[in-house]
């Protein structure tokens, strides 16, 4: 499984580059000249870059013509499509119209869809329904676990193994990363999941904390609202500390 580290723009050329997978904000993509020069180069350089809505950020995804817009000047590897969190039916609405706006402009970007509600029974639907549909892949977040009382995210994942509901011919990537790092190690078991995406090892390390094997985690202090134009450089090692436990703990 590959990591992407969600970076303070100042930092990018430090601790983006630990991978040659990336997420990238969408609404900070529109507003930060350097992120976006920066993530451009990465297109060039030929990683692997996949366009977030920021629906988790802003509590909502991004208009779908200014997700479009970036999508155009990206041309990233792929695109979480709109969704509206925790609420099937709008999801499935936002997804059809970010489909339909996508494939007619026959970009080779791959379409990810999240399936969303407020249980078990509607997130199925939803996940069934969005697999009908005219996309590539998915995008599960970390709380789904809990949405849908199977525990865990990885109790969601094992559940759709063990009812036979994954679809081996989408790519799966996992929104988020759970509060407890160490669950990371029960999440590369699952070999159909291409990537994960977060911030926390850096957030971490800026708080001047390391995660280690065999000590709980320390409380998550949370990514400031002013994370991305902090500059983090000053705690270097931390950072990079904690970027090799995590992909240590994910690789398959």
């Amino acid at each position: 499984m590959d990591v992407a580290f969600i970076t303070p723009t100042k930092n990018l050329a430090q601790y983006a580059v630990a991978s040659k997978y990336h997420l990238v904000l969408a609404h900070q993509y529109l507003a930060d000249e350097m992120y976006r020069y920066f993530y451009q180069a990465r297109v060039k350089a030929g990683d692997t870059v996949i366009l977030d809505n920021s629906a988790y950020e802003l509590s909502g995804s991004i208009d779908l013509d200014q997700l479009v817009k970036c999508a155009e000047s990206l041309r990233p590897s792929a695109v979480i499509l709109p969704d509206v969190r925790f609420k099937a039916e709008k999801t499935l609405r936002a997804t059809r119209l970010g489909i339909k706006e996508f494939k007619k402009r026959g970009w080779p970007i791959k379409l990810l869809a999240v399936p969303q509600g407020k249980d078990l029974e509607s997130v199925l639907v939803c996940y069934l329904q969005l697999a009908g549909m005219q996309i590539d892949g998915f995008g599960i977040y970390e709380e789904i676990g809990k949405v849908t009382d199977c525990g865990q995210r990885e109790d969601f994942l094992a559940f759709l193994e063990r009812t036979g509901l994954v679809l081996r011919s989408k790519y799966y990537h996992l929104l988020g990363m759970e509060e407890n790092l160490h669950l990371l190690r029960e999440l590369r078991k699952f070999s159909w999941v291409g990537g994960i995406d977060s911030a926390k090892p850096i957030v971490y390390g800026m708080n001047g904390l390391r995660i280690h094997e065999g000590e709980p985690c320390p409380e998550y202090p949370h990514r400031p609202s002013n994370y991305f134009e902090r500059d983090v450089s000053e705690y270097d090692t931390s950072i990079r500390h904690n970027q090799r436990i995590v992909q240590s703990w994910v690789k398959n």
